[in-house]
């Protein structure tokens, strides 16, 4: 009984989510993974070599399918990348890590000529040092930083998404 209750329960939820308009932010979409709105960022240069793995990671995270839409919107991200010993090994060598990411960024609407939002993000990675094998140690701080740029685009991506669309609904109720 109390199975068939769950079930009737989650069937009904989903119409209720269906019926009022819920968009999951990322997924599977009919137009083949994009969105119209995120496609419209364009991501200014960030420098160093950091700066530039972000950029491609987000441009990826954005726009996944590439598609070629005039940019309405103007991302300008700063990233400060910091590596600090967390652990030290009896020898008073450090055998842990920990890379910090610090970002702050501003998005601007173009056509208006307007600041939209100012916002940071921050996270943090961690990774292992080898005292037998150097090339060891590089690989895992190389992992590290790679899988940290890969977290903080997504982090991006849900900020930009959800910015986006709080702007885009309140400009087409004329707020």
């Amino acid at each position: 009984m109390r199975l068939t209750a769950l079930r009737c329960g989650l069937f009904l939820v989903s119409l209720l989510l269906a019926g009022c308009g819920f968009q999951p932010v990322y997924g599977t979409r009919a137009e083949g993974g994009s969105s119209p709105l995120l496609s419209q960022v364009e991501i200014t240069p960030v420098p160093g070599r950091v700066g530039q793995l972000f950029k491609a990671t987000l441009e990826d995270k954005l726009n996944p399918n590439a598609i070629d839409a005039p940019a309405r919107y103007e991302l300008t991200p700063v990233i400060q990348v910091q590596s600090i010993p967390i652990s030290i090994s009896r020898d008073g060598t450090a055998s842990r890590f920990r890379v910090f990411y610090s970002t702050s960024f501003t998005l601007y609407d173009r056509d208006a000529g307007k600041k939209i939002h100012t916002g940071k993000i921050q996270r943090a990675g961690s990774y292992e040092v080898s005292n037998e094998a150097d090339y060891s140690t590089f690989v895992a701080e190389q992992d590290a930083i790679l899988r940290g740029l890969d977290e903080l685009s997504h982090d991006y991506f849900l900020r930009i998404s959800s910015i986006l669309k709080k702007y885009e609904s309140e400009q087409g109720q004329g707020v």
